[in-house]
């Protein structure tokens, strides 16, 4: 292998064209001597591939990781011990790595490929392994894996087409209907019967109170309304976060095509107050205008913040 010369860190470093490409990396007067060490290293990482006296190089992106590509997560690991990871592992192409945890992230893909999934994380930094190359001849889509029947699209950007009442860049999410953001209304929100500061408004899901009725009776009940009618995928529930109290379980009832209808069905709730417990629906609820909970079962005293998903 022929070797370049030149100097790192604010320096032009030249190369042979049997070499490649050179790079330049600066350095600020406050970058610590250990990240100086690390950068040092991924700069001069390099792999003469098989059947070739090629040598590449690789610039690592500091304050940057690639997300949504991970496939495998190492704890307590060394720079070195991070790449060399990456290195053994046939579907890795670029990893994350966090020097102060030592948490080294292998991923399937590259920034190159995919920047819109390149995001800022303050002491973490982004390299390309130079050992294999993410081709742009492989199936980009290899990479997105959408989930809950999305359909992965190339152009004008990659990314996972989402069907309605899932969100997030592979469809992995169920769409909130508005309790937890705010978005449906306070007067939109009734209930039987409430504690003072304890109002049915404040049954949002991760809020930092609850809704508790007067009594603790299976004749109590919670009710959402929507602002328009709503396709409904699945409700989240949460007991309250201050007390040692949540249900345990529920019964649904819910308004659609102008007539009150009931899902017939016990919903195994919390086992604790703070946990999220989410019921999807085997068949998604149409044309719903309201949802009422009625608690059947609960832990000391009903207590109770919920989120609707759906469209």
């Amino acid at each position: 292998m022929n070797k370049g010369s030149g100097k790192v860190f604010g320096f032009r470093q030249e190369h042979d064209e049997s070499i490649g490409r050179g790079h330049v990396i600066h350095s600020s007067p406050e970058m610590s001597p250990y990240l100086e060490f690390v950068l040092l290293q991924a700069f001069l990482f390099s792999k003469i591939t098989a059947g070739s006296n090629v040598c590449s190089s690789s610039v690592p992106d500091i304050d940057y990781v690639l997300t949504g590509h991970v496939i495998r997560t190492l704890k307590l690991k060394t720079f070195e011990s991070c790449t060399f990871s990456c290195e053994i592992e046939p579907k890795c192409f670029s990893i994350n790595y966090v020097s102060s945890q030592g948490t080294c992230e292998l991923n399937r893909a590259t920034k190159d490929f995919f920047p819109g999934d390149v995001v800022k994380q303050n002491g973490a930094f982004y390299l390309d392994m130079v050992v294999r190359q993410f081709h742009r001849d492989r199936d980009p889509c290899e990479s997105m894996r959408c989930e809950n029947g999305g359909t992965c699209v190339v152009s004008p950007t990659l990314k996972c087409n989402c069907p309605d009442g899932y969100t997030g860049l592979r469809c992995q999410n169920l769409q909130q209907l508005g309790m937890e953001s705010g978005d449906i209304p306070n007067d939109h929100i009734e209930s039987s019967t409430f504690l003072v500061d304890n109002q049915a408004w404040k049954g949002r899901l991760n809020g930092n109170s609850c809704w508790r009725p007067a009594q603790s009776k299976n004749t109590e009940h919670i009710k959402v309304t929507f602002v328009s009618e709503k396709t409904v995928f699945a409700i989240a529930t949460q007991g309250s976060p201050d007390n040692n109290f949540w249900i345990e379980s529920y019964t649904l009832q819910y308004f659609a095509d102008g007539s009150l209808k009931d899902t017939k069905k016990v919903y195994q709730a919390n086992k604790d107050g703070t946990s999220i417990a989410i019921n999807k629906f085997s068949q998604a609820l149409q044309n719903v205008k309201w949802i009422r909970i009625h608690p059947r079962a609960w832990h000391s005293y009903i207590a109770l913040r919920l989120e609707v998903y759906g469209y």
